[in-house]
């Protein structure tokens, strides 16, 4: 449905081309973050992290109105709100997922 969206959006012109371009590169980050947390933290520990991105997200739109989003600062603050959390719980993460993602799924 997103992408029905967009292309339907594209359509009324170059300004509405870009916003779609961006929604659609910001969905890729979002789904690049949430999959290593998912894999290395599991599926709860994953959707609480894509809030978390959002909610950084939201944060950082509002700085700057003119420039461009930029999707690696609300990951990485996403990712040190994880961090922070399970410094706190003593959590380990999956080393075997981790070996994997860092190797492009190849085993």
């Amino acid at each position: 449905m997103t992408m029905q969206c967009c292309l339907n959006i594209a359509e009324t012109g170059n300004q509405s081309q870009a916003k779609c371009n961006l929604f659609i590169s910001a969905m890729k980050e979002l789904a690049a973050f949430f999959t290593a947390i998912d894999n290395l933290f599991g599926p709860e520990q994953a959707r609480r992290s894509a809030i978390n991105w959002i909610e950084e997200l939201d944060s950082i739109d509002g700085q700057s109105e003119d420039s461009m989003p930029n999707w690696r600062q609300a990951t990485v603050a996403a990712s040190a709100l994880l961090s922070a959390s399970h410094c706190r719980k003593v959590s380990r993460p999956n080393y075997e997922a981790l070996e994997n993602w860092s190797n492009g799924g190849r085993t």
